[in-house]
């Protein structure tokens, strides 16, 4: 599933790399820097059910994962996370705090801020926020307004600001959950092989 909707693959090459799926599927917002995991310009938000029916879900670089991994997996990206048609409240914090110039690495900060959230049902603290940019590269701002737009949805925010708006605030309420369709997929899922000119591998 990517941004709610239920996406069917056929015949992947295992070689295929979700970020560069996203970007052929017309998903453009994930970008890709590096191509190695170290810029954070690839990272979307993914759910993904254990044998034991736990829901883990947390960042991941798109540049890495390998598409056939993500069967059963829930996949957001800086497209999908908007509410009610709103740019989401991480979207609007960065923009707020002027925390985009070229705009290149701005869909990772915000798919790694919210992540974070996402991952603490809305509870982090600035230090939370700090460790959750460890992994994200931006070459223009100098890092401070997207820290500072990060760090105003910690409970021990400190930031201090005049910009004259007033900030949407986070509502965990208005975040989709895990589907019952995919909990029931997983559930009934056989093995599955994927193959390419060079390898063969089994899911098991």
């Amino acid at each position: 599933e990517i941004n709610g909707k239920t996406i069917l693959v056929q015949g992947v090459d295992p070689n295929v790399r979700l970020a560069t799926y996203l970007r052929d599927s017309g998903l453009t917002g994930t970008r890709i820097g590096c191509g190695e995991g170290g810029c954070g310009a690839c990272t979307v938000f993914l759910e993904r059910i254990e044998a034991n029916g736990e829901v883990v879900r947390g960042p991941c670089n798109a540049c890495l994962l390998p598409l056939y991994t993500l069967d059963g997996a829930s996949i957001r990206t800086t497209e999908g996370i908007k509410q009610g048609g709103e740019y989401h409240p991480v979207q609007r914090r960065i923009a707020d705090f002027n925390g985009s110039q070229c705009g290149f690495c701005t869909p990772g900060m915000v798919m790694s801020i919210y992540s974070s959230l996402r991952k603490s049902d809305g509870d982090v603290t600035m230090a939370q926020v700090d460790k959750c940019l460890d992994g994200n590269l931006c070459r223009c701002t100098g890092f401070r307004p997207i820290l500072d737009a990060g760090r105003s949805f910690a409970r021990d925010s400190n930031v201090k600001t005049d910009i004259p708006v007033e900030f949407l605030p986070l509502d965990q309420a208005k975040e989709p959950t895990f589907p019952d369709s995919l909990r029931a997929y997983v559930a009934a899922s056989p093995k599955k092989v994927f193959q390419s000119v060079t390898k063969v591998i089994y899911v098991p």
